[in-house]
């Protein structure tokens, strides 16, 4: 039987190894609390452990609407090493929609690519129609980083174009 200490270094290590499956970068797992009980009816001890799992993120700017309501997002970080790679309309609207970054009912008006902020590389712009516009937007502008697998930015737009 592994005592309480193993038993939580291995409950460590298997949660981040899942972590790792889901989530880009140097995760860190905080320890909430343990314990390890005797269980009768099953006739062996059982041990808890409940943690915490996060990452260290670095300049993200949030959008908000007048209400405080977040909006979008620019995840400064997600627009280094842009790389090039392909994307189908199909792999793009589902990665966007599993992220839940933009609502169920809105509909995908175009993907396109387009050049990094530094000019190295490509991101790829997917835009989005509400179904019911606000006041301040009607449209939401994703940035996608293919080489990286992640959502740089979303961004509210009005209709004709300028962002709201």
């Amino acid at each position: 039987m592994l005592d309480t200490i193993a038993l939580s270094e291995a409950a460590i290590k298997n949660c981040l190894a899942h972590g790792h499956k889901r989530v880009q970068g140097n995760l860190i797992a905080s320890v909430n609390g343990r314990q390890q009980d005797w269980d009768g009816v099953q006739m062996r001890r059982i041990f808890t452990q409940s943690m915490t799992i996060w990452r260290r993120y670095g300049k993200i700017d949030m959008i908000l609407d007048p209400s405080g309501a977040m909006i979008g997002f620019i995840d400064h970080d997600k627009y280094k090493e842009p790389g090039d790679g392909k994307l189908t309309q199909e792999e793009a609207e589902a990665w966007i929609r599993e992220a839940g970054v933009v609502p169920e009912t809105a509909k995908l008006e175009s993907l396109l690519p387009g050049k990094s902020p530094s000019g190295e590389g490509s991101l790829w712009k997917a835009v989005f129609a509400l179904e019911a516009p606000k006041k301040e937007y009607a449209l939401l502008e994703v940035e996608l980083n293919v080489a990286q697998k992640a959502i740089a930015s979303v961004r509210p737009m009005r209709r004709e174009g300028r962002r709201g």
